[in-house]
This record gives structure tokens, C-alpha cells and sequence, in this order.
């Protein structure tokens, strides 16, 4: 049950996937994004509350599960993503930046900002 990230995770500058599914982790360090080869981050079941700023900083990320969290917003340069999949259902998702927002619709066409008010979204982008 770990409630924060080991020191020097950001090294591990080949690493392609991270599983840290089911943990007490309300924030991740900003040098996350440092993970360029990552392309599967799993985060759900945990307690976070945000997630870092430069999220959009990896490139390489194709799947980013979230739900189940406590997040209350997306920062705006996740809309620099190309995901093939993104889980943010079960957050407390409230209201996006707009060009989240538009980034969220461009994959979803059915998304409304609503959905957020009682479980989220799922998309398959």
C-alpha cells in the first residue's frame, strides 16, 4: 500500500508500463513525466487528487487508467496525449479546462460535461 512513489522511479528511463494499481498514492512526483518510454500507466484504485502538470510530457503513454481516484480536474496538457485508451470514471470530476473538455469530445462524441457529476467517463479513443 504504498502513499507515495519510490525515490529514482523516474530513472527508469525504459520502462513501458507501471502498474501501481490499488495503493493510497493522493499525488505522483512531477519527475513521473520523465518516464518517456512509458506507454501503459495503470492508477486506479488510488487516492489522487491530481495529476502532474507536464502529464502531456509522455508521449509514448497509449493507455492511462484513472478511475477510481479522487481527481477533480484534467490538466490542460493532457490534451497532448494520442491515448488508445483513457478510464476516468469513478473521479469527482467536476469541470475541465475547454480545451480538455474539447479533447475529451473529440474522441467521445456522447461526452457532456454531466457525467462527471456522478461517476465519470470511460473512452475508447
Amino acid at each position: 500500500n504504498l502513499q507515495k512513489l519510490p525515490l529514482g522511479i523516474s530513472k527508469l528511463a525504459s520502462l513501458e508500463e507501471l502498474d501501481l494499481r490499488h495503493n493510497k498514492l493522493v499525488q505522483l512526483p512531477d519527475d513521473i513525466t520523465d518516464l518517456k518510454s512509458i506507454e501503459k500507466l495503470q492508477l486506479w484504485g488510488n487516492h489522487l487528487i491530481a495529476l502532474p502538470f507536464k502529464i502531456g510530457d509522455l508521449h509514448s503513454l497509449k493507455e492511462l487508467y484513472l478511475m477510481n481516484n479522487r481527481l477533480l480536474s484534467l490538466p490542460e496538457s493532457i490534451t497532448k496525449l494520442s491515448l488508445f485508451y483513457l478510464d476516468i470514471s469513478y473521479n469527482y470530476l467536476k469541470v475541465s479546462e475547454a480545451s480538455v473538455d474539447t479533447w475529451l469530445k473529440k474522441y467521445n462524441k456522447n461526452y457532456k460535461i454531466e457525467q462527471f457529476d456522478k461517476k465519470g467517463g470511460t473512452y475508447y479513443l
